[in-house]
């Protein structure tokens, strides 16, 4: 490339016809111009650019529904909660109130008077016993086929051409 200065990567989260958020990712050499222009030109057509101040393996969006992902897998592993079940919850919970406000947004309402603060002083040690207690779950420790089977048995094969 002979000119690294002009090299930024866009990232959008799918399904992208749908989904507003363009993730933004300039290198060090990426001067701010390229930056600004390319920020306003999504704007521009409606999305939600964000620029990502360090490049990350998968992406901010990526790795927060990963995550998410890790957690359900261990709770339907654990016995917990069915596919369809935990697919109920976070559909009449995260899913409508994330739309509205994200969580740094929502938890700061959640602690009333205080914001973040107030509610992590108030509720820190049950959110540190969850995180303890959270998604120790890898590839090959055996949830694979169970997991894969439930949630073909719920769906079946998803028609993603309609």
């Amino acid at each position: 490339m002979t000119s690294k200065d002009r090299l930024i990567v866009v990232h959008p989260y799918n399904p992208p016809h749908i989904m507003p958020l363009i993730e933004i990712v300039p290198t060090p050499l990426t001067t701010p111009d390229v930056v600004e222009r390319t920020v306003k030109y999504w704007e521009s057509i409606g999305r939600a650019p964000v620029v990502i101040k360090k490049e990350v393996t998968g992406f901010v969006a990526n790795r927060l529904a990963l995550a998410l992902l890790r957690e359900a897998i261990y709770l339907v592993d654990q016995g917990v909660v069915t596919v369809e079940e935990l697919d109920t919850v976070v559909e009449s919970s995260m899913g409508p109130r994330w739309a509205k406000a994200g969580p740094f947004k929502s938890y700061n309402a959640g602690g009333g008077a205080g914001g973040f603060e107030g509610l992590m002083k108030n509720i820190g040690g049950t959110i540190q016993a969850c995180w303890d207690d959270s998604g120790k779950i890898n590839f090959g420790d055996g949830w694979e086929d169970a997991i894969y089977a439930e949630t073909k048995r719920a769906y079946g094969d998803m028609n993603t051409k309609n």
